[in-house]
């Protein structure tokens, strides 16, 4: 089971839960047993319908990078499949498991000089309910960031630049899928605005 993305940035951070199972089907049994996931398992028992199939082999390779940090590397290729819709999925997914996060953005920038690769931000998830029902998430307003009171300034910085980026990437999806507003949503160069300025 997976959250939602939560927070700013161009990396997704979420909540992630994963057990064994015997069969092809949730065992809903199992979040009640997580005191996070309780409630959820108390409002979707016995009310779970298939909504729609990820098809996906995935090979997996552990990676030790740069000042001790450890990322798992996901080769993904399959479908995603809703009724007749279909969507292919070719992609690879850097997650932290230790560490710092700069050895990631760095390998994700080595990778990006040699393949030809694309950041997304849209989840499987997400692709497979946009596949069903037609409807995916449209352009995303800049959301107002929150500092805490006593911030360095280069934390600062790389709390902006981040939220920039992610604000970047969330609007990537849907101007690819016809719909103009995401190029009026993504950050741009304005007189007087440090933070849009900071990415062109």
């Amino acid at each position: 089971m997976k959250s939602r993305s939560n927070g700013h940035g161009v990396a997704a951070s979420r909540g992630e839960w994963e057990w064994p199972i015997g069969q092809d089907t949730p065992e809903v049994a199992r979040l009640s047993q997580t005191p996070a996931l309780a409630a959820a398992a108390r409002e979707i028992k016995g009310r779970l319908q298939p909504a729609f199939v990820t098809d996906i082999r995935r090979i997996t390779h552990l990676l030790c990078l740069d000042n001790g940090t450890t990322a798992e590397v996901a080769f993904d290729e399959g479908d995603i499949l809703a009724g007749l819709a279909r969507e292919a999925v070719s992609e690879l997914e850097i997650e932290l498991k230790s560490g710092g996060v700069e050895p990631l953005y760095r390998l994700a920038g080595a990778l990006l000089s040699t393949a030809p690769l694309w950041l997304m931000s849209e989840s499987k998830a997400s692709r497979g309910w946009r596949l069903r029902t037609g409807q995916g998430a449209g352009a995303q307003l800049k959301l107002p960031l929150r500092f805490k009171s006593k911030l360095r300034a280069d934390a600062g910085f790389r709390q902006i630049f981040g939220a920039t980026l992610g604000h970047l990437t969330t609007n990537i999806g849907p101007p690819l899928r016809g719909d103009p507003e995401g190029l009026h949503q993504a950050p741009h160069r304005h007189s007087g605005s440090a933070s849009s300025a900071a990415i062109v």
